[in-house]
């Protein structure tokens, strides 16, 4: 990437070297060299490491024309599977811009000045743009801005004095569900500790336990409506799915944060910790089964262009899904997950029971 001569080649380039990397990421999944886990680890690595260039040539090429803030930070916020290093192949980018600027600039000091607000709007929309636009080479990630306060209707880069003001007086529950998980990519020195310290903040504050677990019943009710499995396989949507295994450990640490006391850890290592604390007996279980759900989907997604259409569920892949998730027949694999399901299931109401009374 460094050795792009001009701004277009490295976006192509970014793609190339992206599809080229997905692929071998893939193929040793599919081969069994690399575990779901490890995948997920190196698509996250390959992610933030096309997203590190592509931001820092984004905004080497938006500062010859309108130059830059004095005192401007800024950083990439990432949320989701990203956050967790968890993406799979098929994975979007889920993150936000953040900046701040001291020293009371108002505006770029470059031949075409902007004002503050629409310097980042404009330079995260850029960015995305290198990101997602297709080129010749194709595109390199589609892009998630929605978890950005007020999702679609807000502005597309956010002050941190103004993130932090939304998330202490405006935002939902399900916010702060995903923001139990961000992490910062991507930042000007200094200016990911402050963020670090800023989501610890809100984080960390008191809140209404039983309406917490309520807003989290009632939003899990909601997306079984709407937004139902699309496929016996479909284990992130389906009852007893991801959905609820990451609920369960989101919820945690909203409520119970002090004794989770991990802020980057994933959604197995939270469901492990709350099982070592007896917060949730079934704890450790329920880390093995994401483990097994995870590995699933992964596979799915290495393998399958459509993983919920029939026809790509042929004897061979069933067979492959068996040997990736260590199990003896895909029968057997079928109606272990119908008993994990179970399991998770009657662990979150337990733990939602729980939650609600402690």
């Amino acid at each position: 990437l460094d050795e792009a001569r001009d701004y277009q080649e490295l976006i192509d380039r970014a793609r190339i070297i992206g599809q080229e990397q997905k692929f071998l990421i893939a193929a040793g999944l599919l081969a069994g060299s690399v575990t779901a886990e490890r995948a997920g680890e190196q698509f996250t690595a390959l992610a933030e490491t096309m997203l590190t260039h592509l931001f820092a040539a984004v905004r080497e090429e938006f500062a010859r024309r309108h130059g830059t803030i004095p005192g401007a930070s800024a950083a990439l916020l990432a949320f989701g599977k990203m956050a967790s290093r968890e993406m799979t192949v098929s994975s979007d980018l889920d993150f936000i811009l953040l900046y701040d600027v001291t020293g009371g600039a108002e505006e770029s000091d470059g031949e075409r000045p902007l004002a503050v607000n629409q310097y980042f709007t404009r330079l995260t929309q850029r960015l995305v743009a290198a990101v997602t636009s297709p080129t010749s080479e194709g595109v390199l990630y589609e892009a998630d801005m929605r978890l950005r306060p007020s999702g679609n209707a807000g502005p597309l880069a956010t002050s941190l004095p103004g993130f932090i003001q939304y998330h202490n007086e405006h935002a939902w529950t399900w916010e702060h569900l995903a923001l139990s998980r961000a992490r910062c990519m991507v930042a000007d020195d200094g200016f990911d500790t402050r963020i670090e310290t800023a989501l610890q903040q809100i984080l960390s504050r008191p809140r209404d336990q039983q309406k917490t677990i309520d807003d989290v019943v009632s939003m899990r009710a909601l997306m079984a409506r709407e937004r139902p499995a699309r496929h016996p396989f479909d284990l992130k949507l389906a009852s007893g799915g991801l959905v609820d295994l990451e609920f369960i450990a989101q919820s945690a640490q909203l409520v119970v944060r002090q004794q989770v006391n991990d802020p980057h850890a994933n959604t197995a290592q939270v469901l492990g910790r709350l099982g070592e604390k007896g917060l949730v007996p079934a704890g450790e279980r329920l880390a093995e089964i994401h483990g097994l759900f995870s590995t699933v989907l992964q596979v799915m997604s290495a393998a399958l262009s459509d993983p919920f259409k029939d026809e790509g569920w042929t004897d061979a892949f069933r067979e492959l899904l068996a040997q990736r998730t260590n199990t003896p027949t895909f029968q057997r694999l079928v109606d272990d997950i119908a008993e994990m399901r179970a399991e998770v299931s009657a662990a979150a109401e337990g733990w939602y029971e729980r939650a609600r009374g402690s």
